[in-house]
């Protein structure tokens, strides 16, 4: 018996002879040589062929990709911020992966920290990026550390984006006022006065009433201590037409 050639087929040489099978197969007289192409077959006899089975290049599954999440600036420092007031810090996630990257969920930790802009589920397609907004708003004056985690599918634990910032404490109100007084006006009409303010004698002038003042008289309590300030002083008629400034007084602040 041989097994070979270069065609693809098995050559079985040798005698026939009849092949009893167990009582109750009904069939008698097998031929020796096609039991034995059948053990040749499953051997795997060279020269024998088939339809080959799907291949796969270096044991992994073709066409999947990678997704990778990037967050910046990280980590992010809002440095000293008055408290009360909240200072905003534009932010942005990528994905410069090989495939789509999912953010399930986002949770924000540390008192006064806070994001907006980015909802969930968000998915940032291959190449692309979404922008959003982080902020810091201390309720008290004193350092404060806090984060961002992102639950995504590129990394098996939450990707974290660490924050800090200081809260400073909101400047005193000043001890000091000053009290102004003017002439009333001559001109027919007029029915109150604006009250401007500059630290540079001559102006620019910038007004520093909230509102017509409608008595000859003004006490400005927003002036801080080693400053000197120049005032001047304009009449408007119910036209809201008003007049040039007058002279110019000014104020040094002890």
């Amino acid at each position: 018996m041989t097994c070979g050639g270069t065609d693809g087929k098995v050559t079985v040489r040798g005698r026939w002879r009849s092949a009893r099978l167990r009582q109750g197969t009904g069939l008698h007289g097998l031929p020796t040589a096609v039991a034995l192409a059948a053990l040749l077959s499953l051997a795997g006899c060279a020269g024998l062929t088939g339809n080959p089975g799907p291949k796969t290049s270096g044991g992994g599954t073709p066409g999947t990709g990678s997704p990778v999440i990037s967050v910046t600036p990280s980590p992010v420092s809002f440095g000293n911020v008055t408290v009360g007031s909240s200072a905003p810090q534009s932010m942005s996630v990528s994905n410069p992966g090989t495939a789509d990257l999912t953010i399930t969920n986002v949770v924000t930790s540390g008192t006064g920290f806070s994001i907006s802009g980015l909802s969930v589920p968000l998915t940032v397609g291959v190449g692309q990026s979404h922008s959003f907004t982080a902020s810091f708003q201390p309720a008290s004056a004193g350092s404060a550390s806090g984060s961002i985690a992102f639950t995504n599918n590129a990394t098996s634990g939450a990707y974290l984006v660490n924050m800090s910032g200081t809260g400073a404490a909101a400047p005193s109100p000043s001890p000091h006022s000053v009290a102004l007084s003017w002439t009333a006006s001559t001109s027919s009409g007029v029915t109150g006065y604006n009250v401007y303010r500059s630290p540079v004698s001559g102006g620019p002038y910038a007004m520093v009433s909230p509102s017509r003042v409608a008595a000859t008289q003004y006490t400005d309590s927003t002036v801080q201590s080693a400053q000197t300030y120049y005032y001047v002083i304009t009449a408007v008629d119910s036209s809201n037409a008003e007049s040039a400034y007058s002279n110019e007084a000014s104020a040094a602040i002890p």
